[in-house]
């Protein structure tokens, strides 16, 4: 008999049956995880037609709505570690879809959009407005808006956790 904190919640018999139907798990993580790999593949073979990758769009779409921004709070407003958002800025950077400057002291980046980033964006956008529009479709428009804030309250609660954000 399955106890309520076994890892495994599907019924025995139907993982053996074939592969229609994803592993329900009850960790977070794993759960998350997987489904962020699952979507981002989606996006990543979409993007590949215009050259960028998920992330990269998604430093972009961040730069492109707010504007420069030092590299410490684009990475806060992404929950990026620095490792991370430093590796993806480089590249960007070296394709010249970035630019940095100096910011208020010697230690503070800013970065914004260079003209060829913004080019870049105009075509990728409507490349990343297809894949939403197909996600949503999958979903419905109400349970699509629910799906997101569901996340969304899921990452701000770990940041919780993590002691980096206070409570809504």
């Amino acid at each position: 008999m399955q106890q309520p904190n076994d890892y495994n919640r599907n019924v025995m018999n139907n993982v053996e049956q074939g592969a229609e139907e994803l592993l329900k798990m009850p960790c977070a993580c794993a759960t998350l995880r997987r489904a962020t790999r699952v979507v981002t593949q989606l996006y990543e073979d979409a993007f590949r037609q215009v050259g960028v990758t998920a992330p990269q769009f998604t430093v972009m779409s961040v730069l492109k709505a707010f504007g420069e921004m030092p590299h410490c709070r684009l990475g806060e407003l992404l929950a990026t570690d620095a490792t991370t958002l430093t590796r993806i800025l480089q590249l960007m950077t070296r394709r010249g879809w970035l630019e940095t400057s100096k910011g208020k002291d010697r230690r503070q980046r800013l970065i914004r959009l260079s003209a060829a980033g913004m080019e870049l964006y105009e075509e990728a956008k409507p490349v990343w407005l297809e894949v939403q529009g197909r996600l949503q479709g999958a979903y419905g428009a109400a349970d699509w808006g629910k799906a997101l804030g569901l996340v969304d309250r899921m990452a701000e609660g770990a940041q919780h956790v993590l002691g980096k954000q206070t409570p809504a």
